[in-house]
């Protein structure tokens, strides 16, 4: 690895390194090891060698815009963009701790032009041809998920002519204007914190996604808007389709979610939980999919998600999956 004049590493060098080594994470700390993580991974130590009080100045003087530089000062904590000197991508947060300045870096990939070129063409269907109603995308930590609703919103975005908003907890893809035009929210506030819908209100998209945690006035107006004609995806941590349905509905204060269910069911369109798997030569997709059908909807308005999911099996003439079938098909095509 080259270093700058004074014979040591800069920030941007470590990131350019961990990138070409495939890594996702890092978290750099003074007089300590730089632990990294790939996609799927697990934390592991990328360099040995450690990073000096110089290193981190001569990033934070640098490197760290002025208006992050202030918010930093005042509150310990700031995150921003920056594009390195081999135009990798970079989120940046940078912590305050007791032994200084901590780093943790999420170094972007590429935006999915589709699913299909992530492999996951046929567990969406052709979502442009369809018009409304709520979408999941559903996996467990590190498992793709938002992978998957950036490729959906990028087959959207040059396929389609909507107004497109994109709400997340921090800015992974970034979305070029094609044949839409893509409005990108980052809400970079605690997981408790609420996101005035009367804020979203003003935007009046025709394709929601959001991949962020949710409460009860969020979920309601993600509900208000695939009733009035809106198609929204919701990004959701969970072990399975017909989880992410119910932990919806719990977001919502006790004495509404009955209210909530039968809204849910009625704007319900398509679930997918997605569960990466080490192939035999690449990290590939296993799915499930739930569909909307009349029947899945009747047993959403009662509440009886366990026997939802007992029909996921029964309903491949729908395009339902279990996730054990899909890791058969995976198997048969010699691809795990």
């Amino acid at each position: 690895m080259k270093t700058d004049k004074s014979g040591e590493w800069t920030i941007s060098q470590i990131i350019n390194a961990a990138a070409s080594e495939d890594f996702s994470y890092l978290y750099v700390k003074r007089d300590s090891p730089i632990l990294g993580r790939k996609a799927a991974g697990d934390l592991e130590v990328f360099q040995s060698r450690t990073v000096s009080q110089s290193q981190l100045d001569s990033f934070f003087s640098l490197q760290v815009p002025l208006p992050h530089r202030k918010v930093f000062d005042s509150q310990g904590y700031t995150r921003f963009m920056l594009i390195t000197d081999k135009a990798l991508r970079s989120r940046f947060d940078l912590i305050e701790t007791t032994d200084g300045i901590a780093i943790i870096s999420h170094i972007l990939p590429d935006t999915p032009e589709d699913p299909e070129c992530i492999g996951l063409g046929d567990a969406f269907g052709d979502f442009t041809a369809t018009n409304g109603g709520l979408y999941f995308v559903c996996s467990k930590p590190r498992s793709g998920k938002s992978t998957a609703l950036a490729s959906l919103i990028a087959k959207t975005n040059s396929q389609t002519s909507k107004h497109i908003l994109w709400v997340s907890e921090g800015t992974e893809f970034l979305f070029e204007q094609s044949t839409s035009f893509v409005s990108q929210l980052e809400v970079n506030v605690p997981d408790g914190a609420k996101l005035s819908p009367i804020i979203l209100e003003t935007w009046s998209p025709d394709v929601i996604a959001t991949d962020m945690p949710l409460h009860g006035e969020f979920v309601e107006w993600l509900l208000r808007a695939a009733e009035t004609g809106a198609k929204v995806f919701v990004c959701m941590q969970s072990p399975g389709t017909v989880y992410g349905l119910y932990t919806l509905v719990s977001r919502v204060d006790p004495d509404r979610r009955d209210d909530a269910r039968h809204r849910l069911a009625n704007v319900f369109e398509r679930a997918v939980y997605i569960e990466l798997i080490q192939g035999l030569n690449d990290i590939v997709p296993a799915t499930e999919i739930l569909v909307g059908i009349e029947p899945v909807r009747n047993l959403l308005r009662e509440g009886k998600f366990e026997q939802v999911l007992d029909m996921i099996p029964a309903g491949s003439k729908y395009g339902m999956q279990t996730i054990e079938k899909s890791k058969s098909y995976l198997s048969k095509m010699e691809l795990i």
